[in-house]
């Protein structure tokens, strides 16, 4: 029986994809398979992907046409066959019993969620990273408000679930290359999944100089795109009024750091102000 499926969408990481790949190996828990799903990759990724799945029978393999890594996402989703799924990004990696620990902890509570803490590697140096400031009473209670509210971070690869609820929910992908995780967890919570919160650093993530979070160009602007999904799901299910006060206090937070990336880039200062006044005037700002 596959326990748990590890999904990692692999674009332009040559230099971090064994590592990645090396650090789901070596999980203490047994039953796990890797879908590894090259998004375009123009440098040496591909191979290396199809060199690892001939030795190694728990990877899988899918080569696909660029198209972000939400859509890379999907498509190892409808390929998996595990009770749980844990997305990875192919420049980080985790705790060797990172998989044993959550595993055990979502059968034991019949969590359809569970959600842990970080560890941020910049340079040499590694932090802890925190990616919830709640109780779990409070997240169960209502997880939309603490997710607006800016107690949950959007990132996906925090998020260890149940195969079956995302069955259940039918979640669709956005087509972003950024800030498609403030979409997905959004798209995860409106359902009420049952959370179990972990506060227990199981995951490591790196940043790079070269990742979409710093390189400073027009897909920054997708944010805006983002929102706009945001405040649709909110309105489709009928709970745009009651959260609107958070849902403009969350995009404010999230498009104060695009406002200051494109700041070294006149054009797209340009179209992030336009685009600014345009958001602003939909949704009723001064």
């Amino acid at each position: 029986m596959i326990k748990v499926s590890v999904i990692i969408p692999a674009y332009q990481v040559e230099d971090y994809l064994i590592r990645s790949v090396s650090s789901v190996l070596k999980q203490t828990l047994h039953g796990i398979e890797i879908i590894l799903v090259n998004d375009g990759s123009t440098d040496k990724t591909a191979d290396l992907c199809d060199e690892l799945a001939q030795v190694y029978p728990s990877i899988k393999v899918i080569h696909q046409k660029n198209q972000g890594s939400a859509k890379a996402r999907e498509v190892g989703l409808a390929l998996c066959t595990g009770e749980y799924i844990l997305f990875l990004d192919a420049d980080d990696w985790l705790d060797s019993k990172t998989c044993e620990i959550l595993y055990q902890k979502a059968v034991e509570t019949e969590a359809d969620m569970v959600i842990y803490q970080a560890f941020l590697e910049e340079g040499e140096r590694i932090y802890p990273l925190r990616t919830f400031f709640i109780s779990e009473d409070e997240i169960n209670k209502d997880p939309v408000f603490c997710f607006l509210n800016a107690q949950l971070a959007p990132a996906v690869w925090t998020k260890f679930i149940k195969r079956a609820y995302l069955n259940e929910t039918k979640l669709n992908f956005p087509t972003l290359s950024y800030s498609e995780d403030v979409v997905i967890t959004l798209r995860l919570l409106l359902a009420s999944p049952k959370i179990t919160l972990l506060d227990e650093p199981l995951y490591y993530y790196y940043q790079r100089a070269s990742s979409l979070v710093h390189v400073v160009n027009e897909h920054c602007l997708e944010i805006f795109e983002s929102l706009a999904l945001v405040k649709s799901d909110l309105i489709l299910k009928g709970l745009y009024d009651q959260y609107n006060k958070q849902y403009l206090h969350f995009s404010e937070l999230h498009l104060a750091p695009v406002r200051q990336k494109v700041k070294r880039n006149l054009l797209l200062k340009e179209k992030f102000d336009q685009l600014y006044e345009s958001w602003k005037n939909d949704n009723g700002e001064e």
